[in-house]
């Protein structure tokens, strides 16, 4: 049995993401192929340091972000997303625990404490991009960036101290990418580096089977509305405002429509400013937004079966995990024509897309679903591609195979 050790930079149950998702069905995925593996974090979001689930030990460690003065409203925002902290504890253990191999879903210190502990004991360790980290936009880095504005920092000399340098990835002994232009990118780059894409996987069968939880009830919507469901972190880069003022021209134009948004707010002020777009378009009443279920909510399974249309307006987007979700409760899609999803959505064959912030568009393609038997054959081809091609059994042994030629590489 191998073992390995699964590092990212937070992992908070009821702080889910895609990130969390994917990592967290894989490491049961990896079982069956004799892999066992531990999770690893810090303490952002989620203060309990150990815990077991499912067989599955979860460690997290304190830490800290060697930035001052940094308030605490600004060290939560850095939680949430962004955040570059440092964790002695995590290195430490890092240090002293045998594992066959590391493999990091983080980058920044995270990634150089990884890679400065692989070293040392002479394993592998593996870089995961689950996300665009290479290709964020600016307007979101900026964004992240924004709680540091005004500090000082003494991170590069805590980096020089304990020789985390920031070339994990040319050290790293394989990459994987979620995405098909990171893989691109990455391969002109580094053109000798082992690099696997491997798309997100979906636990289908979690979602595919029915709950008895009714998510109308649960969130007091009226059970004669279409219910539009987008389930993702709220803020810019995913346009949630889109779909407010798309709900506002169908009202307008007398449908009977309701949104269903589901997800933690990366900024309190984007939540702020889609609050107030819903109530000066009056369609608040039209939009329930619900901000994050836990990973073992039913609700968040019964918000996908019992919607009419799931639709994914981001700006950018690497894959879109919640597409796959969607597709196995047979809910049609309707998505933003852009990054990844420009690769996952095939237009006309499991889904419809539309040009990415432009609500004519988005329009035009709600309009053709409607269209008689094509939301039905949408639904059905997508449920089938994820069942068979985006399994987590699919995934995993990709992912095992990958391990196991890192390490006999390394050995070799």
């Amino acid at each position: 049995m191998l073992k390995t050790a699964q590092i990212l930079r937070r992992f908070a149950f009821d702080e889910w993401g895609g990130t969390e998702n994917s990592l967290w069905n894989s490491v049961f995925g990896l079982r069956s192929h004799n892999i066992d593996s531990q999770i690893l974090s810090t303490t952002a979001m989620a203060p309990v340091e150990y815990e077991e689930r499912g067989g599955i030990e979860i460690r997290r460690f304190p830490y800290y972000y060697p930035y001052w003065p940094l308030s605490e409203e600004d060290k939560h925002r850095l939680d949430r997303r962004g955040g570059n902290p440092v964790s002695l504890p995590l290195y430490r253990y890092l240090q002293s625990t045998d594992f066959d191999l590391l493999h990091v879903h983080s980058s920044g210190r995270i990634a150089g404490m990884v890679r400065a502990a692989a070293k040392q004991r002479k394993i592998p360790y593996i870089v995961s991009f689950h996300r665009g980290y290479l290709q964020t936009p600016e307007k979101e880095r900026r964004e992240m960036e924004r709680p540091l504005r005004h500090t000082f920092s003494c991170g590069r000399f805590i980096e020089l101290v304990y020789g985390w340098r920031r070339n994990f990835i040319s050290d790293a002994d394989g990459i994987v990418c979620v995405g098909e232009g990171e893989a691109d990118f990455l391969r002109e780059r580094w053109p000798n580096k082992r690099i696997l894409r491997l798309p997100n996987g979906v636990d289908y069968e979690r979602f595919a089977t029915p709950v008895k939880t009714n998510v109308r009830k649960a969130f007091d919507i009226p059970p004669y509305r279409t219910l539009l469901l987008c389930v993702s972190r709220i803020d810019d880069q995913k346009n949630q405002k889109l779909l407010v003022r798309f709900v506002s021209t169908l009202t307008e134009e007398g449908e009977n429509v309701h949104a269903l948004l589901i997800g933690p707010p990366s900024t309190d002020y984007y939540l702020k400013e889609l609050t107030e777009l819903a109530k000066e378009l009056q369609v608040d009443d039209r939009v329930t937004i619900v901000p994050g279920l836990g990973a073992d909510d039913e609700r968040l399974i019964a918000a996908y079966q019992d919607s009419d249309v799931f639709i994914m307006p981001s700006r950018d987007e690497t894959f879109g995990i919640v597409v796959l979700e969607a597709w196995s409760a047979g809910l049609p899609v309707l998505a933003s024509a852009v990054g990844g999803l420009k690769q996952l959505v095939r237009d006309g064959e499991n889904g419809l897309l539309f040009e990415p912030d432009n609500l004519g568009s988005l329009l035009n393609a709600y309009r053709t679903l409607s269209r008689y038997g094509l939301k039905d054959k949408l639904a059905a081809n997508a449920r089938r591609e994820a069942e068979t091609r985006y399994s987590y059994n699919t995934m995993s042994s990709r992912l095992a195979e990958f391990y196991r030629e890192s390490i006999e590489e390394r050995n070799a």
